[in-house]
């Protein structure tokens, strides 16, 4: 039985043949043209896209454009002296929250303020002054989003001259 395998085995060995050629006709010249046309495509696509976005000394003066037309339009509202001090308050830290984002990309609008200010605490875009005048505006915002507190309208004032004052610093 063993000489029989061995037989067997050693006719099903059968000698190598020549590689075949691929043939090469008109559809395959075509795909290949293709391909090539979508990757020139694709590169003019990202190309003009890439320089119609605006540099980012242009990006910057718009979100402080942006900024300082969103504070002149809450201060239009005049909600103080129709008595809604939170409504105020709270879209005052929204324009300010808002506009640290897009200046710095810092996520700010979805952090609480202990978490913004812990962030804040290493990170070296804002200097320390910069860091304790956010403190105290984001600290006034809450004292009147959260615990009820009743602002007089001078400091009313000085909470929309920080929010501008911010801006203002941002800038540089």
């Amino acid at each position: 039985m063993n000489d029989k395998s061995n037989i067997a085995s050693a006719q099903d060995i059968r000698p190598l043949h020549a590689p075949k050629d691929i043939p090469h006709g008109p559809a395959f010249y075509l795909l290949w043209a293709a391909v090539i046309i979508a990757l020139i495509a694709a590169t003019v696509f990202f190309l003009r896209r890439r320089k119609k976005r605006p540099p980012a000394a242009a990006a910057a003066e718009s979100c402080d454009a942006a900024a300082y037309r969103a504070l002149e339009a809450l201060r239009a509202k005049d909600y103080p002296r129709r008595g809604l001090i939170k409504e105020f308050y709270g879209e005052l830290s929204d324009i300010v929250r808002t506009y640290i984002e897009q200046r710095f990309n810092i996520r700010a609008p979805e952090m609480t303020t202990e978490e913004f200010l812990y962030y804040l605490k290493d990170n070296r875009v804002f200097s320390y002054e910069d860091k304790s005048l956010l403190r105290e505006f984001l600290s006034a915002c809450d004292l009147v989003k959260f615990a009820r507190h009743r602002p007089q309208e001078e400091d009313i004032e000085r909470s929309f001259l920080s929010a501008k004052d911010i801006i203002d610093k941002g800038k540089v």
